[in-house]
């Protein structure tokens, strides 16, 4: 009979092997840091919790042919701990007989021990499917927010992605660069960033971003709860995520050196920087926002963009920053007040609370 289980430690093999066959070419063979990755984000993290266990569908004879991590997390929501589940990376293999096997993974998972689900990266399929399963869309933390600094570079960049336009990408950089340099020195121009020569920086650690998240998330009704261990690997695991870009992060500080700000970003080949972290005082943000900015284009980057922080949104408007669809977030919980906390944007929610922190590794590693 086949049935839902507990993912041990053997069945990684097989789940990089499914992962290899959903997501890889014809041929390809699962490497060992591809392995290697799922053992250590699913079974060997500090969050890891035998209760909140990641789910495997196996078959009659035992073979592995679904899988559904889970990072089990821990929150505060109004002064109390609770148990926040994250889902990633749902995967049948191709030759699995059932045509309920992701569904009866969802179903086993929904009913677990947890006070909260939260998963950022669904897609519009992932949406209905887990919709359809009794999970809701938190609509507020799945837009993301994107500022242009040299728009004729990233207009470059997503010519460079389109079929048939490639040519013209690859011979347009100098004319890009000539007009993104002008455009940046028309008086009053909207992409003429403004400098904050009031503020310094400082780069930041697992500690100082320990303390960061702390201090800036204390007044919101849901939020993070990390000690030093837990920050720690997980500030190895996204530095060591080189793949993704060159991670950087600062603490702002005003003219009285007090910590009024943090960001924290990859800075990929591509130039544009992604932002992972994004908090601030609430009387700061404008300031730590435009601090960002200015420190992302010194850096060479033609964009920036990240997940939407709420208490950011005026900022990003009078920073003349774009608002768009993302990944869908979907949520989940027994409590109908934690969901009204999230739902009006009461939830400090990065992308390092969710899924959005993940390598996403390729089929090889």
């Amino acid at each position: 009979m086949e049935l839902v289980d507990r993912c041990l430690k053997e069945d990684i093999p097989a789940i990089a092997e499914i992962h290899t066959k959903v997501f890889g070419t014809a041929g390809d063979e699962p490497s060992e840091g591809l392995r290697s990755y799922y053992e250590t984000v699913f079974l060997d993290s500090p969050w890891h919790d035998d209760e909140l266990p990641s789910l495997v569908y196996r078959s009659e004879k035992g073979e592995v042919l679904g899988f559904l991590g889970v990072i089990a997390r821990r929150m505060s929501f109004n002064g109390r701990s609770i148990r926040v589940a994250v889902p990633h990376r749902l995967m049948v293999a191709p030759d699995c007989s059932s045509p309920l096997a992701a569904m009866k993974m969802i179903k086993k998972f929904l009913a677990g021990p947890h006070d909260l689900v939260l998963g950022d990266g669904a897609n519009d399929l992932g949406k209905k499917f887990m919709e359809g399963m009794g999970a809701s869309i938190s609509c507020l933390y799945s837009m993301n927010w994107l500022r242009p600094l040299r728009p004729f570079s990233y207009m470059r960049h997503i010519l460079g992605k389109c079929r048939g336009l490639k040519s013209l990408a690859a011979v347009s950089w100098p004319m890009c660069l000539l007009l993104d340099s002008l455009a940046r020195r028309i008086p009053g121009s909207p992409l003429r960033t403004v400098q904050t020569d009031d503020c310094t920086a400082l780069e930041i650690d697992s500690q100082s971003l320990l303390s960061c998240i702390t201090e800036f998330s204390k007044q919101r009704a849901l939020r993070p709860e990390y000690d030093a261990d837990h920050m720690k690997w997980l500030w190895d695991f996204l530095k060591s995520n080189t793949q993704r870009g060159q991670l950087q992060g600062f603490e702002v500080r005003n003219q009285k050196d007090k910590r009024i700000g943090v960001y924290l970003y990859y800075l990929k080949s591509t130039r544009l920087a992604e932002v992972m972290l994004l908090s601030a005082r609430d009387d700061s943000t404008d300031t730590v926002l435009k601090h960002l900015l200015n420190r992302a284009s010194q850096s060479g980057a033609i964009c920036v963009y990240g997940r939407v922080e709420p208490r950011f949104l005026q900022s990003f408007w009078d920073n003349n920053c774009l608002i768009k669809r993302g990944s869908w977030a979907v949520v989940h919980a027994r409590d109908p007040e934690i969901l009204n906390v999230i739902n009006r944007g009461d939830a400090s929610l990065s992308m390092l609370e969710g899924e959005l922190w993940l390598a996403s590794p390729q089929a090889r590693l």
